[in-house]
């Protein structure tokens, strides 16, 4: 990630204990696998939440 930029995340809850390797990840965290990244190269991912949340 760069400073001054601006990204869309994800961000995932586990109550169980995650690891990444050797690391314990914490309960709240951004799965860099998933939909996140940098705002100008999701534009159809933020189209497509936009929808989801116009739609309640």
């Amino acid at each position: 990630m760069d400073t001054g930029r601006r990204y869309l995340l994800f961000v995932s809850h586990s109550k169980t204990v995650e690891m990444a390797g050797s690391e314990k990840l914490p309960q709240d965290y951004v799965d860099n696998c998933g939909n996140s990244g940098a705002v100008d190269e999701v534009e159809a991912t933020i189209t497509r939440v936009r929808g989801l949340s116009e739609s309640r």
